[in-house]
């Protein structure tokens, strides 16, 4: 909308309206004139890649006009830079942190944030990596407890999957329980999943390790008669290690214990795939079929 008043001319006003009826295609109609209308216009534009074509016809007093204009644009808009700035910076700092430095993939992503302030997903990314960054600056090398450090950071920041970067961090912690820091993300990564009983420091002798915790915690649990935390101790470390006899004969025992004796049966079979010559798991399972 547009009003005109020249010192010695009439009043006059415009309107104009546009609608994109699809990306590629506009209408466009227009109206000069108060209080008579002066001339009617009405058109399309057509828009592909770099190209406009921009169509329109006027009725006038004097009959009708047409107008066509054809654009070409060359170059990059700054939208347009700021987004290959943002995939180069994002592609560097994905680099560096599946290399595991995450001090540095910060560095990158806050580079990707600075060039386009309003992407979420950069924002949520930083957000997570930042929280890593402030337990464990890195975790490089080839070692086996580094590798899954990574694995865990990449699942928590790809806040998808949640429990899969817990076991990895477990892993992680049960190849090198002496690490705080570590300690201190996992817990932060537990927390932020809902897990219902978090990690905590070893208790037990040097060499004990965060298997060998969970399994002295889930015997525990069942001489104290308390069969559903058993259950999920020996889960817990079930999720690390599937073979783990001891964890599925404690399982099965606490089932047993809750009178489940089909589940407990079933874990014991699975127990016994594994070990066929466990001599204690074949003497419940006989025990049991006599019942």
């Amino acid at each position: 909308l547009d009003a005109n008043k020249p010192l010695s001319g009439s009043f006059d006003m415009r309107f104009g309206g546009e609608y994109w009826i699809a990306r590629w295609f506009a209408f466009r109609f227009g109206l000069m004139g108060l209080p008579d209308i002066q001339e009617t216009d009405f058109g399309f534009g057509l828009n592909f890649r770099s190209f406009n074509l921009d169509i329109a016809q006027g009725i006038h007093d004097l009959g009708s006009s047409t107008r066509i204009s054809l654009s070409f644009r060359f170059g990059q808009s700054k939208g347009d830079r700021s987004t290959a700035q943002v995939r180069a910076f994002m592609k560097a700092g994905m680099e560096a942190f599946q290399e595991g430095n995450f001090a540095l993939a910060a560095q990158k992503f806050n580079q990707a944030l600075d060039a386009q302030p309003d992407n979420k997903q950069v924002q949520a990314m930083l957000s997570r990596l930042m929280a890593v960054t402030g337990f464990v600056p890195q975790a490089m090398g080839g070692e086996e407890h580094q590798t899954f450090v990574r694995r865990g950071a990449i699942a928590y920041v790809d806040g998808r999957d949640l429990r899969n970067s817990v076991n990895s961090l477990r892993y992680a912690f049960n190849k090198n329980p002496k690490d705080e820091k570590l300690l201190g993300l996992l817990n932060m990564v537990e927390k932020e999943a809902g897990v219902a009983e978090l990690t905590r420091r070893m208790e037990g002798p040097e060499t004990f390790t965060w298997v060998d915790q969970k399994i002295y915690d889930a015997r525990q649990s069942v001489y104290d008669a308390k069969y559903d935390a058993a259950v999920r101790r020996a889960q817990d470390v079930l999720d690390l290690e599937p073979n783990n006899v001891t964890a599925l004969q404690i399982m099965g025992s606490a089932f047993f214990l809750m009178e489940q004796k089909d589940k407990a049966l079933a874990v014991w079979k699975r127990a016994l795939e594994i070990d066929p010559t466990n001599r204690a798991i074949k003497d419940f399972m006989q025990s049991l079929r006599q019942q």
